[in-house]
């Protein structure tokens, strides 16, 4: 029999009465010593009566409570294992906290698996698209798939049903907990405790003396391509959560070690409990949660983005207002606000009365064009103004972080900035930029070092820190407080605010290419629309990039204004987008039609009620936070259209998406770097030091665990780039709405775009190829210039040509075939053939010219990705030379073996670090695999066709040369001249 009490707490967590009649009893007096203390173990006297001391401490069982069973799934009976909820709890010696629950001592902890009602099971094989399979069972048992009656009797196969099935499962905590899942129709694995779901063997001190392994309970539901899914409390404590996530972590790595595919529940509401939240939000709100759960990956990767543990102070502002004002001991100060909520104008007003009191603040950004428009924002000098301005920068300037340093115009000098106010707006770019960007390679390490001592010495003599990003994270936070190496006070604000509720809508177009959208929006155009278009390539061969759209909208509609921003336009003197930062809104009253690049993603707010809708192609080049930022420029509630790639092309460093696993990588391929440089006689590199890997930092770069914890965050965004943006987006406020046009333009606008660009690209081949090829001054001066005409950049790309493939002769063809990153392939092909007694050399001089950059300390992420040596070596470890031979035929079969040896997990996580290239043993072919090494070399073996007996037939394929492209004048024309080729020698290229 069960207490009316005991029913009614089962009741409140939302849990079916049936389910409460099958599992739920009430004990009373010694009943309870019955259900728990049976183990063998149990210190007893000689009667077998439990000893004295035992019944001391369990008398509190005969004043009753709940208990709760299990099945035992290996067997399908009735295991003794179960809960006890004491109605008068025991206190904890060690704590002095009431033990609710009571599990049976001195037994292994097993799982709970309760007992469920046909109807239960029906509704759980229904939710997960296996009703006919448990129909069929009814029908083999009573003739027919059911009746009202039967479905209230115990399914007593149900467990064993789910083992033979891949029915979805949730593992939560707690018998309750389980039982309100149940009967919501999910099917649920409750453990005692959080850690419970594997053991870990140890001795008797309590060392670990071996792996840990998942229950035997659990372990016969963790099937290939099962999804087991964790829905653990939700405690706003911090060490608890750090506890829930270390359990999932540890849980759910062995759960997928056994091929399940894990994710993770989570839900935004205050309920701790699962059982609390579908009893107070109902059944549907959970649904939402499940439908919206993570892939543990992405889960275990929010813990770095997690901002909630640092909060200081919680606002909701439409804008932040200015009486949000730092409390004076506070030394490193964070604002998270949206987009549009007023980061840079409060940025402003607090600037100004600094300014007013003599005060000097420095302004650091990742673009150069932003901190031109940020300058006069503030009111303050751009960097390079301090040469002719009346302030001469005394009070501060804005520079981008590329210039960070003592070598830059005008040297920075971290001393001179004692006290002073050190603003990085857009925070978790201007680091990325900082520890990733191309342009800051050939200074990184003498940036780093900067940026080091220019917060050491501001926070040690009164200055601040302030960080601001609408995605600011603990990433950017806690890199600050590593490189100041001292206590320095945070304080954070986090505006809750989202303007753009309910407000804008975004139409996301599908398909393999953007088509259908510019069909869409030459329709809109020819409708009268003003168009803001923003798209993430530039270059001449980009068929959807700024300069093409520009050229072929420039061709259908010759009487509209059309402007075109990016990187190249607004540093280009006599172009009409020259300068433009600072005065957007202005500037943009003129134009019909806007196209623009990244250049604009961040810092700058366009709200003038010009444009009648924002228009969004990417192609994964961009991250998402990048493409989200860039959709918000323009602030009005105008709606937008977007194109997104399913996946981004990108990766950093060996792609993967554990920090620790990255950083292992990226120590390892950068030692063996320079154990190569050594075995090659390079002594000098003996010893060689990596920035910031000293006592100071205890041998853990701040900056490296900084690169590795974003790298890991992109990787994986990577992997899911559309749905990742669209789902950030939905947080941001839009309402995302799928938009399939029925169109039939789409094709013909695809042509009609790829002859624009054919046309376009071919004239600007014929340019590049007939202008003159600068002398050396010449070509060291456009190198270093910023501001670039289009002749000055068509004189430089040819000087870049000439001087890498030496020659004058720079074809159309040439141009295309490096555009199409053919002279990376073609290096590789020469140092493993002919190049390779340079190859040493060459990266000797490529080191020993990163190290002089760096003042004689490198980081590692730039020293892997600029020799050459590793991989080299990776290919001919691969026996990649085999393929050379002209006369040797290849077949799966004669690669099988080949193919088997590095597909084993080291081989292959060394290739993926080194190489880049992904092996799959299960789905790829080693043909495939041969063919994607080859490609590496810009190579391919050509196919001859099907061959042996009819029962086993085989595909055939053979190298027919080695020079497809004319390669081998270039190879004699750089063995000729190899002592004085940058492009081979000391070119670090990007």
């Amino acid at each position: 029999m069960i207490h009316p009490t005991h029913f009614q707490e089962w009741v409140d967590s939302a849990i079916a009465p049936e389910l409460i009649s099958l599992n739920l009893k009430s004990l009373t007096g010694t009943q309870g010593y019955d259900e728990l203390l049976y183990s063998d173990q149990l210190p007893r006297r000689n009667t077998g009566r439990l000893s004295d001391n035992y019944l001391k401490r369990y008398e509190h069982l005969e004043e009753g409570g709940w208990y709760c069973g299990t099945i035992n799934p290996i067997t399908g009976s009735e295991s003794l294992w179960g809960c006890f909820k004491p109605d008068k709890p025991r206190i904890n010696s060690e704590n002095g906290k009431p033990i609710k629950y009571e599990h049976p001592p001195k037994v292994p902890t097993e799982a709970f698996f309760l007992r469920v009602t046909w109807e239960i099971g029906l509704k759980i094989a229904t939710l997960c698209g296996l009703e006919d399979a448990y129909l069929k069972r009814i029908a083999a048992l009573i003739g027919i798939t059911s009746t009202e009656t039967f479905l209230k009797f115990e399914d007593l196969g149900f467990w064993q049903f789910v083992k033979a099935n891949l029915v979805p499962i949730i593992l939560t905590e707690g018998a309750k907990k389980a039982a309100s899942l149940l009967s919501a129709g999910y099917c649920t694995i409750a453990l005692p405790g959080i850690w419970n779901g594997y053991r870990q063997p140890k001795d008797n001190f309590g060392n670990v003396i071996g792996l840990p392994y998942l229950i035997p309970q659990l372990e016969v539901f963790a099937t290939q391509e099962r999804e087991i899914s964790f829905c653990f409390d939700h405690d706003p404590k911090p060490k608890t959560a750090q506890n829930v996530r270390g359990a999932i972590t540890k849980t759910g790595k062995l759960l997928s070690a056994f091929g399940c595919k894990v994710s993770v529940i989570t839900w935004t509401s205050e309920e701790k409990g699962v059982d609390d939240l579908i009893a107070l939000k109902g059944h549907e709100y959970f649904s939402s949660c499940y439908l919206s759960r993570l892939a543990i990956e992405e889960y275990q990767l929010t813990e770095l983005l997690d901002l909630t543990p640092l909060i200081d102070l919680t606002i909701n502002e439409r804008y932040l207002p200015s009486f949000l004002i730092p409390p004076k001991n506070a030394k490193i100060i964070g604002i998270r606000s949206i987009q549009g909520t007023g980061k840079t104008e409060w940025l402003a007003k607090l600037i100004e009365p600094m300014i007013e009191r003599g005060e000097k603040v420095v302004v650091i950004v990742h673009r150069e064009q932003l901190a031109i428009a940020l300058a006069e924002r503030f009111g303050i000098d751009y960097r390079t103004e301090v040469y002719h301005s009346d302030t001469k920068g005394i009070l501060g300037y804005t520079l981008c972080v590329d210039s960070l340093h003592e070598r830059a115009n005008p040297p920075f000098n971290p001393h001179s900035w004692e006290g002073a106010s050190v603003i990085i707006d857009e925070a978790e770019q201007v680091f990325w930029h900082l520890l990733n960007g191309q342009t800051c390679l050939k200074n990184r390490v003498a940036i780093l070092k900067t940026l080091k001592k220019l917060i050491q010495i501001t926070l040690s003599t009164g200055g601040r820190v302030y960080l601001a990003d609408a995605d600011l994270s603990p990433i950017a936070i806690n890199y600050v407080k590593s490189l100041a190496g001292f206590y320095a006070p945070t304080w954070i604000v986090n505006n809750t605010s989202i303007p753009n509720t309910g407000k804008r809508k975004c139409y996301q177009f599908t398909g393999n290419d953007p088509s259908s959208l510019l069909s869409e929006l030459i329709k809109a155009v020819f409708k009268g629309e003003k168009p803001f278009i923003l798209t993430d390539g530039q270059k001449h061969r980009s068929k959807y990039g700024t300069r093409n759209l520009e050229y072929d909208l420039r061709k259908r509609f010759p009487h509209l204004k059309i402007l075109r921003i990016d990187s190249e336009s607004v540093a280009d003197p006599y172009h009409k987008a020259y300068g433009c930062m600072g005065q957007l809104n202005e500037m943009l009253l003129n134009y019909d039609i806007v196209i623009a690049s990244p250049t604009i993603e961040t810092g700058v707010s366009i709200d003038i009620q010009h444009f009648s809708s924002v228009w969004v192609i990417s192609h994964g080049v961009q991250t998402v936070d990048a493409v989200c930022q860039g959709i918000e420029r323009v602030r009005d509630d105008i709606p937008r259209y977007i194109w997104l790639k399913g996946f981004s092309p990108n990766r950093i460093g060996s792609g993967s998406i554990d920090v620790r696993t990255l950083l292992a990588s990226t120590h390892k391929i950068a030692q063996t770097n320079i154990q190569l440089m050594l075995h090659a006689g390079f002594h000098e590199f003996d010893g060689v030091k990596y920035v910031e890997e000293n006592d100071e930092y205890a041998g853990l770069s701040p900056s490296l665990l900084a690169w590795a914890k974003r790298a890991c965050v992109l990787n994986y965004s990577c992997r899911a780039f559309r749905e990742q943006i669209l789902k950030k987006l939905t947080t941001m406020g839009y309402d995302v709405i799928p938009f399939s046009p029925n169109d039939n333009n789409a094709v013909q606008i695809k042509e009609e775009i790829t002859l624009s660009r054919d046309e376009n690209y071919t004239k600007h081949c014929q340019k590049v190829s007939v202008c003159d090829n600068p002398t050396d001054v010449e070509f060291d001066e456009l190198s270093e210039k910023r501001a670039k005409t289009e002749e000055e950049l068509l004189k430089l790309k040819k000087g870049r040509l000439v001087r890498r493939y030496l020659t004058e002769n720079i074809t159309s063809d040439l141009i295309v075939k490096d555009d199409e990153g053919w002279y990376k392939k073609i290096r590789l092909h020469y140092f493993l053939s002919v190049g390779q007694d340079q190859l040493s050399e060459r990266d000797r001089k490529t080191l020993q010219q990163i190290l002089e950059g760096g003042e004689g300390e490198l980081f590692k992420p730039d020293l892997n990705s600029s020799l050459l040596s590793i991989k080299i070596g990776a290919l001919k470890l691969l026996n990649i030379a085999q393929f050379f031979d002209l006369e040797q035929e290849f077949t799966t079969q004669s690669l099988k073996e080949w193919f088997e040896k590095i597909s084993q997990p080291i081989p292959r996580s060394q290739i993926k670090s080194i190489l880049g290239m992904n092996i799959n043993p299960e789905k790829d072919t080693p043909i495939a695999v041969a063919q994607r090494l080859l490609g590496l070399l810009g190579l391919k073996m050509s196919y001859l066709g099907r061959f042996g007996s009819p029962e086993n037939r085989q595909r055939v394929y053979r190298m027919q040369t080695l020079d497809p492209d004319r390669r081998s004048l270039i190879f004699e024309r750089w063995i000729k001249n190899f002592m004085s080729t940058p492009c081979i020698n000391n070119e670090i290229e990007i």
